[in-house]
């Protein structure tokens, strides 16, 4: 029996899609979630929107991003792959990326834990949290 001294963490990670067909912003975000401009909790909306911006990669090609495999995690290339491939031949901009709940950052680790889907004709956000 193997008996384990110290701290033991059970941390997660999730990772999503983000494409535009515009130049990417932290407003645009922020109101894919719904959140009015006017609201009071506008600025958690924006604080929200750039934690996403900021874990998000741009996708260059579908071959580098495969070759990537997004960090090793082949599992999640496999569900994702096809998706992001029909999105750059379609013009759109694809960034990657990933939340973890054992970030520093506390919106960070609510939206690992969050989904958070959006379609427009400008925005897509696709990710399954843990939640």
């Amino acid at each position: 029996m193997k008996i384990r001294n110290g701290f033991v963490s059970n941390s997660s990670s999730s990772s999503f899609i983000l494409a535009s067909k515009t130049a990417l912003t932290k407003e645009q975000v922020s109101r894919a979630m719904g959140i009015p401009k006017d609201s009071l909790i506008a600025g958690i909306g924006d604080e929200v929107a750039q934690v996403v911006i900021d874990s998000a990669n741009k996708v260059s090609t579908w071959k580098a991003y495969v070759d990537e495999a997004y960090d090793g995690n082949e599992a999640w290339v496999d569900r994702s792959s096809e998706k992001i491939k029909e999105l750059l031949e379609k013009g759109w901009d694809v960034y990657c990326g990933e939340f973890s709940n054992s970030s520093n950052n506390i919106l960070e680790m609510y939206l690992c834990d969050v989904d958070l889907n959006y379609i427009s004709d400008n925005l897509i956000i696709i990710h399954k949290g843990f939640g």
